[in-house]
């Protein structure tokens, strides 16, 4: 199980490139917490939070992550 801990980084920054959900608790708690069943990517309205394809490691595998290429943040959506 060590092994697929393979990410040498800093336990509370995620890796570059990925942005996760507003409110979003620091990486080590976000990934211990979170319990992937993508209840955040359905009720988006724009389609912007999408499952982390082992852009942040297999630890991070279908975790939310927001791509602005699909869509936006709305200011005022509490949804998530």
């Amino acid at each position: 199980m060590p092994l697929l801990k393979s990410s040498v980084r800093s336990a509370n920054l995620p890796p570059p490139g990925v942005i996760r959900p507003p409110g979003a608790l620091p990486e080590a708690e976000f990934l211990a917490r979170c319990v992937k069943c993508a209840k955040c990517m359905k009720v988006c309205p724009t389609n912007v939070i999408q499952p982390d394809l082992f852009e942040s490691g297999f630890e991070g595998l279908w975790t939310p992550v927001m791509v602005n290429r699909v869509g936006y943040c709305d200011y005022h959506c509490t949804l998530c």
